[in-house]
C-alpha cells in the first residue's frame, strides 16, 4: 500500500481501535507530513514511513517496527514500543518505552529486539523497561546519536534467574558523544533495585560496540539485599 499525505497532519486513532499499517508512506511537500496518534488502542507500523516531521503519541500504544524518517515524541500516559527504525525520540514525562516487539501472548511483553533511533532524549518522570530472557536473549535501544537520559526512571524484568557475570548492554550509543544523565536514582556503579527481588550496578560509560565508554550496561546482578549479613545460632 502506497500512501501520501497531503495535509500538514494526519490524526489516526480516535475510535480507540487497534490498527496495522503495512506499506509506504509518502509526503507532497518536504518537511510538511506528521503522523498524530490519538485513542486509547495501539497503532502498529510496519511499513517504510517518508514523513519528516516528528510523530506524536498522545494516547494509546505506537509500535514502531517499521522504518521512519521523522523522530516520535511520547506524551504523558502514552506508550512507544516496536523494533523498527527511528528518528529523534522524545519521551515526556509520564510516557512510557518498550522497546522490542510486543507480542500478544500477554506473558510475553518483550523479546530480544532492538529499537534503533537517531537519538534519544528523555524526561524525568518518564518510565523505559526492559526484560531480560537471558544474557543474550534481552531488550535494547540502539541510539546513533546524542543521549541523554534525563533522570527517567528504569524498570528491568528479570524472566530467568542471570549469573553474577551477565552483562547486558541496554543502551548503545553508536555516537562519539557522551551519554548524559541518569536513571532517576542510578549513580554511576551503585548497587541499585532492578524489580523482580534482583540488584545490580548500573554504568553508564560502558563499552558494548565501537565506541568507546558511552554505552550503558547493568552488572553485577545479585538477589536478595545487598550488603545484609545473616548470623547462624
Amino acid at each position: 500500500m502506497w500512501f501520501t499525505n497531503t495535509t500538514t497532519t494526519l490524526t489516526l486513532g480516535g475510535d480507540n481501535s487497534s490498527t496495522l499499517f503495512d506499506g509506504i508512506l509518502n509526503q507532497v511537500a518536504p518537511g510538511t507530513g506528521q503522523l498524530v496518534k490519538t485513542g486509547t488502542g495501539s497503532f502498529t507500523f510496519k511499513g517504510m514511513s517518508m514523513l519528516t516531521g516528528a510523530t506524536v503519541v498522545n494516547n494509546g500504544t505506537f509500535v514502531a517496527d517499521g522504518s521512519m524518517a521523522g523522530g516520535i515524541t511520547v506524551n504523558s500516559g502514552a506508550t512507544l514500543a516496536g523494533a523498527g527504525s527511528v528518528g529523534a525520540v522524545t519521551l515526556n514525562s509520564g510516557a512510557t518505552f518498550l522497546p522490542g516487539t510486543v507480542f500478544t501472548n500477554a506473558a510475553t511483553t518483550n523479546r530480544m529486539t532492538t529499537l534503533s533511533a537517531t537519538s534519544l532524549a528523555f524526561a524525568a518522570g518518564a518510565t523505559l523497561t526492559f526484560n531480560m530472557y537471558c544474557s543474550t536473549n534481552y531488550t535494547q535501544i540502539v541510539a546513533n546519536g546524542p543521549v541523554d537520559l534525563g533522570g527517567a526512571t528504569m524498570q528491568v524484568n528479570f524472566l530467568y534467574k542471570p549469573a553474577a557475570n551477565d552483562v547486558f548492554y541496554i543502551v548503545l550509543n553508536n555516537s562519539a558523544s557522551a551519554t548524559t544523565g541518569k536513571f532517576a536514582g542510578m549513580s554511576e556503579g551503585a548497587q541499585v533495585a532492578l524489580g523482580n527481588g534482583y540488584y545490580g550496578k548500573v554504568s553508564y560509560v560502558a563499552t558494548g560496540d565501537a565506541t568507546t565508554g558511552n554505552d550503558v550496561k547493568i552488572y553485577n546482578v545479585t538477589t536478595g539485599v545487598p550488603g545484609t549479613t545473616i548470623f547462624f545460632r
